[in-house]
């Protein structure tokens, strides 16, 4: 236990002392004038096999690094997908999809101010459905399905993939 100890500080030495070392400053020797040559070995096995183990830690930590990276190239090229997947329109889009809009914009509730799909002039405040669905036709009409997010858009979409 205590040849553990020891090689564990003299490895942290060495450490510190080659992480700190500049051209001025040299580490100071250590005496090991007391230690016997069995010990020495022992310690320097030690030290191997600690050098070993933080050799097989990084492996892992750059394996699982590497891991990571792919998984997440692999999720955006599938987002990328399914982002151009999803139809655009510049026309009148059915009630199905603005069902869709609604339930993402406001939780399909008629909003006070906002209405069903976060018109945020509030113009569509206190208006019917029907309304609103004209007032939001008009706004694809001039902007595009662009003018709402790319999330709600997906939302409209999927409750109504002709649009």
């Amino acid at each position: 236990m205590l040849v553990r100890r020891v090689a564990i500080v003299l490895l942290l030495l060495m450490t510190v002392s080659v992480g700190t070392a500049s051209a001025s400053v040299k580490p100071k020797p250590i005496d090991t004038s007391d230690i016997s040559g069995v010990q020495v070995a022992v310690v320097e096995s030690e030290i191997r096999d600690l050098g070993a183990y933080l050799v097989t830690i990084d492996q892992e930590h750059l394996a699982a690094y590497l891991t990571a990276v792919e998984a997440s190239k692999v999720v955006s090229q599938v987002q990328t997908t399914q982002v151009r997947s999803v139809p655009t329109n510049n026309g009148a889009h059915s009630d199905a999809w603005w069902q869709g809009v609604s339930v993402c914009e406001q939780s399909g509730v008629n909003s006070p101010y906002y209405g069903y799909f976060s018109i945020m002039d509030g113009s569509a405040a206190g208006l019917s459905w029907d309304q609103q669905v004209a007032m939001a036709n008009q706004i694809i009409a001039r902007s595009g399905d662009g003018a709402w997010a790319q999330s709600c858009q997906n939302a409209g979409y999927a409750a109504s993939p002709s649009g």
